[in-house]
C-alpha cells in the first residue's frame, strides 16, 4: 500500500480516537452547550473527512472497505462550506454511532498493512 494512504489511514484513526477521548463521559447535552467541544469535534471530522476523500481519489479498493466513508465525506463538505446548516445532534449522533465502526475498520486495515509489511 502506498505510503500516503498509509499515512491519511493514520490520520483517520488519530483523529477518531481523538474525537473518543473529547466525548468519552459526556451526554449530548453536554456536546450542545461546550461551543469548544463541539469546535474540537468538527476539526477532527474534518481532517477525517479530507483523508477519507483523498483516499477515494487514490485508491478504490482501500476506501470500499471503509463504512460510511461517503456520508462522511459529505458531513465534510457540511462543515467547511455550509456550517451554518450544521446539526449538532446529528454530529453527536454521528460520532456516537458511526465513527467508531469507522475506527475499528481503519484499525484493521493497518494492521494488514503492518502485518504485509512484517512479512515481506
Amino acid at each position: 500500500m502506498d505510503e500516503r494512504i498509509v499515512g491519511l489511514l493514520e490520520d483517520i484513526r488519530d483523529n477518531v480516537a481523538y474525537i473518543g477521548e473529547k466525548i468519552a463521559g459526556r451526554t449530548v447535552d453536554d456536546y450542545l452547550m461546550e461551543l469548544d467541544l463541539r469546535f474540537i469535534v468538527e476539526r477532527a471530522l474534518i481532517i477525517i473527512g479530507e483523508a477519507l476523500a483523498k483516499i477515494r481519489d487514490r485508491d478504490e479498493a482501500t476506501i470500499r472497505r471503509i463504512p460510511d466513508y461517503k456520508p462522511a465525506i459529505g458531513l465534510r463538505n457540511i462543515l467547511v462550506h455550509a456550517y451554518k446548516d450544521v446539526d449538532d445532534r446529528q454530529i453527536w449522533e454521528t460520532v456516537i454511532e458511526f465513527l467508531p465502526l469507522m475506527g475499528l475498520a481503519v484499525e484493521r486495515i493497518l494492521a494488514e498493512q503492518d502485518s504485509e509489511e512484517r512479512d515481506a
